[in-house]
């Protein structure tokens, strides 16, 4: 017989099934969500563009007309691609795993991986169930 549990957050009703190993524990704490850092607008991590037009400026518009910006003050002019160029590398750097190497990530992905193939399983498993359910009514 099913084992009926009540939320005390909302009111509904959700049917478990018998097997205590699926049952909630007072001990063993709900999954929290992950939580995503906010991530700056696209337009910091955009550095293409500023830099092609302060590029640009370095090139005389027409053959006999003078630069629009004097090699001088490049440096100068370059400040906000850098600055922007910081931002970016401090959004990314304030993401959540950066500091895993490529070898822990990759045996999480297989470890997920099997996970997976384990739950696929059951499902094929819960799916021959119901045949089989099925079946056995349309034989009585």
């Amino acid at each position: 017989m099913p084992a009926t549990s009540v939320s005390p957050n909302l009111a509904v009703t959700t049917t478990l099934p018998a097997r205590p190993s699926l049952r909630p524990s007072a001990s063993t704490p709900a999954p929290l969500e992950p939580q995503n850092p906010s991530l700056p607008p696209p337009q910091t991590f955009d550095t293409i563009a500023p830099l092609y037009t302060l590029l640009s400026r370095l090139l005389p518009a027409s053959p006999d007309a003078p630069p629009s910006l004097d090699p001088q003050h490049l440096a100068t002019e370059a400040g906000a691609i850098k600055l922007r160029l910081q931002k970016a590398r401090a959004a990314v750097e304030g993401l959540g795993d950066m500091d895993r190497t490529i070898e822990e990530q990759e045996e999480e992905i297989r470890a997920l991986e099997e996970k997976c193939e384990k739950q696929r399983g059951v499902l094929r498993g819960l799916a021959g169930i119901k045949v089989d359910q099925s079946m056995a009514m349309e034989l009585d």
